[in-house]
């Protein structure tokens, strides 16, 4: 029953099949086969389609499974598909992935695989459908991948990272993609691979360069960077993501710290924030003059952990006053991502529509889904809500909220929210 209520109210992140494609689909010319039913791949194309700025139509392919396909096997489906494959692309890697239904069967797809004499490698993985969540099929597939093909040993240089968990796919990714690389260039800092976008196999084998991995959505990422620490012995770092001026600055000066920057770059970065920080208070100071200081008595935010923790935080050091802040998690918040001062927060593990909107002055950060609750139960449906997770069926977002502009738009919307209370 809960299983059933999360699905339809609450942030959904899609099956595991569609992350373990979606990994595969940012790297450049890579083909991908699902060994698995037509209703399965329409599912992850629509989505898939949606997520990612270039087409990715072709370069995905499907067996279209049948009734009789499990009791007789699906080789010459394989077969079929591998040849068109062979035909029309010339893939920088072959990803073949069975459904839920298909792993049943217990065909030996690598060697089917292996008889079209592929030139480039080839990655097969169950996709567990059975059981599992986009994050799940997202972190089965970076481990085959990196399992199944070394990684160049490259000196790694002193002010290179690659960062981590990251999707086209994940919420507003594209957006703050922009702002994540500002931050970086802002101290020095190089950037190998976004794994998880855009990438390349030949950027792909200069992973060793980097002198540490950088984790953004550790509900994707840390899973991989303790596989590459134990292969290639690189560090990582997990941290809250930037959210904020102040997050924005701690978790850049956190990745300096690691890679042993100087004390007068450091500097250098806290003099450019302090600069930006003067900036946005003489922009609200001119609000405050006329509104006052900005004050929300409810703030909730629904959603995975890291953004849920990482605008919290935000909110909460820097960005508002407020009286009550619910967190609403659903799933657990782990010890290695941490919040400051846990008194300023009530955690909760499922969205109850009846535990907020107590206060006239409620905000709401959140999916479409619990948005929608919210609508009905309190009947108005007022500028007091942010979409910071899919489902997205009633927001048009087109900016970011991690980095500096990522602030700047975060605070737009609570004063705006501060604004119109006022007026009503």
């Amino acid at each position: 029953m809960n299983n059933k209520y999360m699905s339809v109210h609450c942030e959904t992140n899609h099956c595991a099949l569609t992350g373990a494609t979606s990994f595969f689909c940012a790297i450049k010319d890579a083909a991908v086969l699902i060994n698995g039913s037509r209703f399965c791949f329409k599912q992850m194309l629509h989505y898939l389609e949606k997520s990612f700025a270039e087409p990715v139509r072709p370069r995905l392919f499907c067996t279209e499974l049948q009734e009789e396909s499990i009791i007789f096997g699906t080789e010459n489906l394989l077969e079929r598909e591998l040849k068109k494959i062979k035909d029309r692309r010339n893939p920088s890697v072959l990803f073949i992935q069975n459904n839920c239904a298909a792993s049943l069967i217990g065909d030996d797809i690598a060697s089917i695989a292996q008889r079209f004499s592929f030139s480039c490698p080839i990655v097969v993985l169950d996709s567990g459908g059975l059981e599992g969540c986009f994050y799940e099929g997202w972190r089965q597939a970076a481990r085959a991948f990196f399992q199944a093909i070394p990684i160049k040993n490259t000196p790694p240089g002193q002010r290179s990272i690659n960062v981590l968990g990251v999707s086209d796919s994940l919420f507003n990714f594209t957006n703050d993609k922009k702002e994540i690389a500002a931050l970086l260039q802002a101290g020095g800092i190089h950037t190998v691979n976004f794994v998880g976008s855009a990438m390349t196999l030949d950027s792909l084998q200069q992973l060793r360069s980097a002198a540490l991995n950088v984790v953004i959505c550790p509900e994707l990422g840390k899973e991989l960077a303790e596989l590459l620490y134990e292969k290639y012995q690189t560090p990582y770092l997990i941290t809250l993501p930037p959210y904020g001026l102040e997050g924005s600055e701690r978790w850049l000066l956190q990745i300096m710290e690691a890679l042993h920057c100087s004390d007068p770059e450091k500097q250098s970065v806290c003099e450019f924030f302090a600069e930006q920080k003067k900036e946005i208070k003489t922009e609200t100071g001119k609000l405050r003059k006329i509104f006052g200081d900005l004050w929300i008595s409810e703030i909730n935010l629904a959603g995975s952990y890291s953004a849920v923790y990482g605008i919290g935080e935000a909110l909460r050091t820097e960005l508002a006053n407020y009286e009550t802040m619910n967190l609403f998690l659903y799933d657990d918040g782990p010890d290695y991502l941490f919040l400051d001062n846990t008194k300023q927060y009530q955690r909760h593990r499922n969205f109850d529509p009846q535990m907020i909107g107590k206060h006239k002055d409620w905000i709401l950060f959140s999916s479409s889904a619990e948005h929608a609750q919210m609508v009905q139960q309190t009947k108005q449906d007022k500028n007091n809500f942010c979409c910071i997770a899919y489902p997205c069926f009633d927001s048009a977002v087109f900016q970011p909220y991690m980095g500096i502009n990522g602030c700047r738009n975060l605070l737009r919307f609570l004063w705006q929210c501060y604004i119109d209370n006022l007026r009503n």
